[in-house]
C-alpha cells in the first residue's frame, strides 16, 4: 500500500512512503494538536495466523489478528506532503492486552497504551537506493507459503508476497504493536474538547459460530482516548460497539463495519457483510427472521443503538441476474464511505455510497482467475450508487 496526496487545484499526485506501506482504507487527520496528526489503520485481507516468538523466527500458528493502527507525525501540511514526518504505531501498555483476541468478547476491560516510532525505511518501504524493500536487506525471514500471509493467488502454490508491506507487518510483530483484526476506518468525536477521542471501525473476521478466543464473529467499534497534551500517548483503549457476543447472522449485533463518521450526538457506522453474513436466495425464505441486507447504524452517545437504512438489493433479485448466474447474496452489497455533508446540504446531511458487488454493468475480454468462466475483477464494473441521506437529529 501507498499514501497519496491529491491537490484537487493542479490535479497532480504526490506518494508519500513514510505514511507506510500498509493497505490504507482512509487517512484522518486529528484536529487539537501542535503537530499534524494523521491516522491510518491496516485494511488487511489476510486471515491466517502468524506468531513470532521474542527473539526468533516465525514457529507457531495462533495468531490471525495482524492489522495495525498507525500515526503519522508532522510539523505542517508542508512537511507532510514532502514526508518529513514519522511513522508510529500503537503499543499496549499490558502484555495481556496485545492483540484484538486478549479483550474476550463483552469485555469491559480498558489499557493504556502509546505510539512507537518506525524506522524511516521499514515505514517508506524504501532500500537506500530507493528500490522497494525487501525481507533480506533487513535481516528478516521471507513471508510463509503456507497460505498464513497475504499470497499471490496468480500462482499454483501460493507463494508468499515479499516486500515492504512483509517488512513493515514482521516489524510490527517483532515490536509488540497491538495487532488487532481489519482496521477500516477512523473518525474523532465532534463533540466541543473531545477531539482527543477517537473511534476505531474494526471488521473483526465474520467467522461462522460462536465466538471464542482467536475467532471473531462480527466485529467491533474500539474506543481510543488520546492524551489530549500528547498524541503518541494514550489514556484507554476499550470496546465501544461489541459484535463478538453473538454468533454472525444475529439481527441484533453490528455484521463487520465498515467505515464511520461521528456527529455531536453519536456515530454512524457502515456495514460490509463477509460471506459468513450473507444469505443466499433459499436462505432468505427459511430463516427469513434474520436475513438482512448491509445496513447502516446509528451509535448514539446515550441510548440503545439502531438501525438507519438497509440496502435494497432487488436489482439483483433471483431467479438469475442479468448473467444467468444465481442471483447475489443478501450481504453481498455494501454501505460505505459514509460522510458529514451538513456543511453544504444542511443539518442531518450525509453522503453515503452502495457498492454492488455482485451487479456487473460493464465488461471486457480478460483474464478468468478464478475458473468461473466470467473475466477476473480487472476486466469488470460493478454497479453502486452515491446517495444523499438525511436523518433529522444526528
Amino acid at each position: 500500500g501507498l499514501a497519496v496526496a491529491l491537490d484537487v487545484r493542479t490535479g497532480k499526485l504526490r506518494p508519500i512512503p513514510g505514511m507506510g506501506r500498509h493497505n490504507h482504507e482512509n487517512s484522518v487527520a486529528i484536529p487539537g494538536f501542535d503537530d499534524l496528526v494523521v491516522l491510518s489503520g491496516d485494511d488487511t485481507f489476510t486471515s491466517g495466523p502468524l506468531t513470532i516468538p521474542p527473539g526468533g523466527p516465525i514457529t507457531g500458528s495462533s495468531r490471525p489478528a495482524q492489522s495495525q493502527l498507525y500515526s503519522y507525525l508532522a510539523g505542517s501540511t508542508d512537511s507532510l506532503l514532502a514526508d518529513e514526518g514519522e511513522l508510529w504505531a500503537f503499543v499496549s501498555d499490558d502484555a495481556d492486552f496485545n492483540d484484538y483476541y486478549d479483550f474476550t468478547p463483552g469485555s469491559t476491560e480498558s489499557v493504556s497504551g502509546h505510539f512507537v516510532k518506525v524506522p524511516k525505511n521499514i515505514a517508506t518501504g524504501l532500500d537506500t537506493d530507493g528500490s522497494e524493500l525487501k525481507a533480506a536487506d533487513v535481516g528478516f525471514p521471507l513471508p510463509p507459503n503456507d497460505g498464513s500471509w497475504q499470497r499471490d493467488n496468480r500462482t499454483t502454490v501460493p507463494t508468499g508476497l515479499d516486500g515492504p508491506q512483509w517488512v513493515l507487518e514482521y516489524w510490527s510483530q517483532l515490536n509488540n504493536v497491538f495487532q488487532f483484526v481489519r482496521v477500516e476506518d477512523v473518525a474523532y468525536d465532534k463533540r466541543p474538547g473531545m477531539e482527543n477521542v477517537v473511534y476505531v471501525v474494526d471488521s473483526g473476521r465474520g467467522t461462522a459460530g460462536a465466538s471464542q478466543a482467536g475467532r471473531s464473529t462480527n466485529g467491533r467499534v474500539w474506543k481510543m482516548v488520546f492524551d489530549p497534551n500528547e498524541p503518541t500517548e494514550v489514556t484507554s483503549l476499550s470496546i465501544l460497539v461489541e459484535g463478538d457476543d453473538n454468533e454472525v447472522k444475529t439481527v441484533g449485533e453490528i455484521h463487520q463495519p465498515d467505515n464511520i463518521e461521528s456527529t455531536p450526538t453519536g456515530l454512524l457506522v457502515t456495514e460490509d457483510p463477509g460471506s459468513s453474513q450473507q444469505f443466499t436466495a433459499a436462505q432468505q425464505v427459511s430463516d427469513a427472521a434474520r436475513a438482512t441486507t448491509a445496513r447502516l447504524w446509528w451509535v448514539p452517545f446515550s441510548g440503545a443503538s439502531q438501525v438507519v437504512v438497509k440496502v435494497d438489493q432487488s436489482a439483483d433479485g433471483g431467479p438469475t441476474d442479468v448473467d444467468g448466474r444465481p442471483a447475489g447474496n443478501w450481504g453481498a452489497w455494501e454501505t460505505s464511505g459514509i460522510v458529514d455533508a451538513s456543511a453544504a446540504f444542511g443539518p442531518g446531511s450525509f453522503l453515503i455510497d452502495v457498492q454492488a458487488a455482485t451487479l456487473w454493468v460493464e465488461k471486457a475480454p480478460g483474464d478468468d482467475n478464478n475458473g468461473d468462466g466470467q473475466p477476473d475483477f480487472t476486466y469488470k464494473r460493478a454497479g453502486g450508487q452515491l446517495l444523499l441521506l438525511t436523518i433529522p437529529g444526528a
